[in-house]
């Protein structure tokens, strides 16, 4: 089967359903890309919070909290016991 398709204005790229048989809705794929070409192929392993210990999604979330250092963050204000409940 040829079919073109397009980004949308988000670069969102939308395939007809007709390109992935079998796929139910909500389907994961893992994407790659190899050169020119993209590869899509059904996600069958699990997520990390299915299949860690406590102790590795305690330092999973503790890595991706330390990975955004430098976001707006909120004012001291914003979480003051005084202010929280406003």
């Amino acid at each position: 089967m040829s079919v073109v398709v397009e980004l949308d204005e988000k670069g969102e790229l939308h395939l007809p359903s007709a390109m992935l048989p079998g796929a139910v809705p909500h389907a994961r794929y893992h994407v790659e890309v190899q050169g020119r070409q993209v590869l899509l192929s059904p996600q069958t392993d699990e997520g990390l919070w299915q299949k860690a210990s406590p102790q590795e999604r305690a330092a999973d979330i503790l890595h991706w909290a330390s990975s955004h250092r430098n976001g707006p963050g909120l004012s001291d204000e914003a979480v003051g016991r005084e202010t929280i409940y406003d």
